[in-house]
């Protein structure tokens, strides 16, 4: 399953993110596969594309950074599965 997630921090503690980062990496749990990962400009919001095989994963990589992120975790399909299911049903 692939999940978006968007997290949103208070600028102030920019400093104490980075600082984590940098020591301790993005402490991605097992069974987590990071498709990508981008940041606004300004700063104050991330958006990281995830794959796990258990939705229970997503939920658990937020716990380390729970204390200076707000995370939304939204489940996603890729648009081309969707149009191949929107598509009508031959009958036979």
């Amino acid at each position: 399953m692939l999940f978006m997630g968007i997290a949103t921090y208070d600028i102030d503690k920019r400093d104490e993110i980075v600082k984590r980062r940098l020591a301790k990496g993005r402490m991605t749990p097992k069974g987590m596969k990071v498709l990508g990962e981008w940041s606004t400009f300004g700063g104050g919001r991330m958006f990281i594309l995830t794959e796990v095989s258990d939705p229970q994963v997503a939920f658990e990589s937020t716990w380390p950074w729970s204390d200076l992120l707000k995370f939304e975790i939204i489940p996603v399909i890729d648009t081309e599965q969707i149009m191949k299911s929107m598509q009508p049903k031959k009958r036979k």
